[in-house]
């Protein structure tokens, strides 16, 4: 009994002590809120009143100190000073370092605390600081009663000395009177200090040492009380069925539970394995039922999983507070979407490299004051910490507004390292140069400190991201400030796999690192270059490294019969690369099984896993096979001049979901579709509104195309997702049929509801759908904002479809937009009216290649503050880099218009850093 109770002390305390140096900290930097103060006291408070139930002394005098200087600054009768609360910070490192001693022996550690305790007594009695207690340490391995252990049997300490049931410990924990409490520990505390005082007076009485015994013990008052008691226990109660709303689950509990889901995964994969190509069986249905319980027990079994990214974020307020002092700089430190949720592997993944990049802002990032002074910034430098959903992953931004990136001086430094020659140096861009920053041993700090300047954390940065399938992106702007944008995937457990195959042998790539597959004909294969003796494809006129996953796995690879080549290209970092393959199969979702002892050290691996029909296959790392076979660093000129091809060739190129409703063929864009799902048709009910479905844990609305003929008698409906926030709708349709790329130009305007206009979509006239038709036919208030924000938005697009389809998507959620269709047509609008939130540039299209808008847009001062947002078809790493040295604060995919609303209010909110910062 006695285990578990200090098994949940330690749990608890460690809980509550995770958000206590973040209250620390937000206090120090207010310290008239009383809000704030008094829930540290609350925790510091049950610390100390659980150190005396169990018998933890030394915990509980660290924390009884810390408490009484709480005390006093909550009754404001001490100054609430930096250096009282830098003890308390202290103090609360102390009771972390007996709780770690704690935990990993099951008892108190014998450290000496008595200096700091001391501290603690002369701030909270500052009055009586020449009669201040004088502490001792207690020797390890005492085996005195409590009691005797604090200050013997004569000790003058006030005690309350307690003996309870321990079956009735809990319950008359739960009873305690905290008001009573703190009166009773304050007349107690005062009476021993004026006799202590006394005693002082008089040379020849000299008070016994002691540590000050922990007070708050109150025994249970006994059955018949008074009333008061019966309504104490009225609302014990009360509390108690609020309690009962969570529980608390052991880790080890929730991997039992993942392993089992994933194993049923593996049996769901089976059986659809086995019932493929048998479309007509009576088993069908049932399946497709298994497979959809099966995701949703899944996706919940993983919510039990998540936690809140501020678990991460929690240690960083203390870290920059003693950065700030270490380097005698301002730091603010601003945290946005700490709610944002992760797997807890990946958040225990992230935690060193978050610390790593927090510190290189402040040390690195961040001028002096008097630099900052100079170059007319504030005084205070700001790091910001923005985390968020994207699709399957998570972004995280640290962002700093300091000086940049000085390119030079990192090159000077490349070459006095010899890390690269003076010949090479002068070859090399501003953005290969700023990736030597994650180089492991790469410094640019003049000297060592405590701080940095060892040239370890970037390169850890980037290694610990990339072990875990995210990757790391590095913008700077010299004057501005620098950003590490990362991005990693939600969970590590059950990820989404392409299954491909080479020298007969079966292997697993994830999905998230795969950005396009390309098959290349027996005719085409010349068109596989070498250079530098290495394999190139040139895809959309820019170099593709090749790697033929063969030769990386040194096995046969016999010719394929069919004679064509595969190509999977692949996002290793901030590089792309081709694995040449010889079949690509479907993709599947897997369950992640770790490699074998002998296989640990082989980086080409990220684990094994077990495929529908049995089979055990290894999953592959890209990240280990980039860095264990290298990659083909290409010129700036061939990176600039092969972007530019690309957006030309690009141009309004989208992916489409193409599907029938019986009668005709039509299509939609694909961003906008959330999931495709097959309902058995019984299933579907009708209500009073059309029909509906049971879909996870609530209704599903289902909608039919308008003018659609009624649904055939198939037991499988097919019906296409849309989804936005919380709300969610199903489009009815006869038969999903491709996904294509198409350059979408909408030939012929429609008036028919629901249809945006007529286009050429594989060589066949295919209906474009209006998505938002449905969506409001579901809803009439799907796109109403409870408090709306009227930003004002100028889009600049040349093609007629785009520009429609973002005005009304922007005006449906309240934006005052303006759309014009050149930028020469832009620049006369904000010659006359600049007072815009945000302008929206395309960037496929060809006048706006030099970004000569966006230089315009800096260079005037009525907007030089004004937002720009980027979109195109196809979003690369070198194209995001391109546009936020041009200027543009973020650049998005098209159609997604989710995240484009979810950019705008970024962007165009009050807490935008780059608000008012001109280029």
């Amino acid at each position: 009994m006695e285990d578990e109770i200090i098994h949940g002390f330690i749990e608890e305390s460690w809980e509550n002590l995770g958000q206590l140096d973040v209250d620390i900290v937000a206090f120090e930097k207010d310290t008239s809120n009383d809000e704030l103060l008094a829930g540290v006291f609350r925790t510091i408070h049950t610390i100390k009143g659980t150190c005396g139930f169990i018998g933890l002394v030394r915990i509980g005098a660290v924390s009884h100190a810390a408490e009484n200087v709480l005390g006093k600054m909550r009754d404001h009768s001490i100054p609430r000073t930096p250096e009282a609360i830098t003890y308390i910070l202290e103090a609360v490192d102390a009771i972390k370092e007996l709780l770690q001693g704690l935990e990993a022996t099951g008892e108190e550690p014998c450290l000496d605390h008595t200096a700091l305790i001391d501290c603690l007594e002369r701030v909270a009695h500052p009055e009586a600081e020449s009669a201040s207690l004088e502490l001792e340490p207690t020797a390890c391995g005492s085996e005195a009663p409590v009691q005797q252990e604090i200050g013997g049997e004569n000790s003058t300490v006030p005690t309350a000395i307690v003996t309870v049931d321990s079956e009735n410990l809990l319950t008359a924990s739960g009873e305690v009177d905290f008001d009573a409490l703190d009166r009773a520990i304050n007349e107690a505390a005062a009476r021993h200090r004026e006799k202590m005082q006394n005693q002082a007076a008089k040379p020849q009485q000299q008070p016994a040492p002691a540590i000050p015994a922990p007070v708050g013990q109150v025994v249970s008052q006994p059955k018949g009380g008074s009333q008061d008691k019966s309504d104490d226990a009225k609302d014990a109660g009360e509390k108690k069925s609020v309690s009962d709303l969570s529980i608390r689950v052991s880790v080890e509990v929730l991997d039992q539970l993942m392993n089992l889901v994933g194993e049923l995964v593996l049996a769901r994969n089976q059986l659809i394995q086995l019932s493929r190509g048998d479309e007509a069986s009576k088993y069908a249905a049932p399946l497709a039922h298994l497979n959809r319980i099966t995701t949703d027990l899944q996706e919940g079994v993983m919510k039990t999983r998540m936690q809140p990214i501020g678990n991460a974020w929690n240690k960083l307020p203390r870290l920059v507070r003693d950065l700030s002092k270490v380097t005698g700089k301002p730091i603010e430190l601003e945290m946005q979407g700490a709610e944002t949720e992760l797997d807890r592997t990946v958040l225990d993944a992230i935690k060193d490299p978050l610390t790593h990049m927090v510190r290189n802002s402040a040390d690195h990032g961040l001028e002096s004051p008097r630099d900052r002074l100079a170059a007319g910034k504030p005084e205070t430098g700001t790091i910001r910490l923005n985390a968020y959903h994207e699709g399957g992953h998570v972004i995280i931004c640290i962002e700093d507004d300091g000086a940049g990136i000085n390119t030079e001086k990192v090159l000077n430094k490349l070459i006095s390292q010899g890390l690269v020659s003076e010949a090479d140096a002068e070859k090399l861009s501003e953005y290969e140069i700023h990736q030597y920053i994650f180089r492991a041993g790469f410094s640019t700090a003049e000297q060592v400190s405590s701080v940095s300047g060892r040239g370890v954390g970037m390169d850890v940065v980037r290694t610990e991201i990339e072990r875990i399938g995210g990757m790391v992106d590095l913008i700077s702007r010299r004057g501005l400030g620098t950003t590490v944008r990362i991005k990693i995937p939600l969970t590590l457990a059950i990820v989404s796999a392409l299954v491909v195959e080479s020298g007969g042998q079966s292997f697993a790539i994830p999905q998230l690192g795969i950005m396009e597959l390309v098959l290349l004909t027996a005719e085409e294969r010349n068109r596989i270059e070498r250079v530098h003796d290495k394999q190139v494809y040139r895809l959309r006129n820019r170099l593709l490294p090749l790697v033929r996953l063969s030769d990386v796995l040194q096995i046969e690879a016999p010719p394929t019969s069919d004679g064509n080549t595969n190509i999977v290209v692949v996002q290793v970092g901030e590089e792309q690369m081709g694995l040449l393959v010889d079949h690509v199969f479907d993709t599947e979702e897997i369950v992640v099984k770790p490699v074998g002892l002998l296989l640990k050290e082989i980086n080409i691996y990220q684990g094994t896993t077990i495929l529908g029909d049995g089979r055990v296959i290894m999953i592959l790392d890209v990240s280990g096979i980039a860095s264990e076979f290298g990659s083909l660093n290409t010129s700036q000129v061939d990176r600039e001049s092969s972007s530019d091809q690309e957006r030309a060739t690009n141009a309004d190129l989208i992916s489409l979901l193409v599907f029938d409703t019986g009668e005709q063929t039509m299509a939609v864009p694909l961003s906008l579709v959330s999931r495709l799902e097959e309902f058995p048709r019984h299933s579907i009910e009708r209500s009073s509104n059309g029909h509906v479905i049971q879909y996870r844990g609530s209704l599903l609305p289902l909608q039919s195309i308008e003018g659609a003929p009624a649904q055939g008698i198939a037991e499988l409906q097919p019906v296409i997702v849309f989804s936005d926030g919380e709300q969610s709708m199903g489009l009815m349709v006869a038969a999903i049929r491709d996904v294509v790329e198409e350059q979408l130009t909408i030939s012929v305007q429609s008036k028919r509801p629901g249809l945006l206009g007529t286009a050429v979509i594989n060589g066949q006239a295919t209906e474009v759908i209006n998505t938002q038709h449905y969506l409001l036919r579901t809803n009439p208030d799907w796109f109403r904002k409870s408090h709306p924000v009227h930003y004002r938005i100028l889009v600049i697009n040349s093609s007629a479809f785009f520009r429609q389809l973002l005005t009304t998507a922007l005006r449906s959620e309240q934006y005052l937009t303006v759309a014009v269709d050149s930028v020469e047509s832009a620049l006369n609008h904000l010659e006359k009216d600049s007072a815009f939130d945000l302008v929206i540039v395309d960037f496929d299209q060809p006048e706006i290649q030099s970004g000569e808008l966006i230089i315009w847009l800096r260079e005037q001062q009525a907007t030089a503050s004004v937002s720009i947002l980027g979109l195109c078809s196809r979003l690369t790493p070198h194209l995001e880099q391109d546009a936020s040295r041009a200027g543009c604060h973020a650049v998005l995919e098209k159609l997604d218009i989710t995240e484009l609303t979810q950019a705008i209010e970024r962007l165009c909110g009050p807490s935008h850093w780059n608000r008012g910062v001109s280029a």
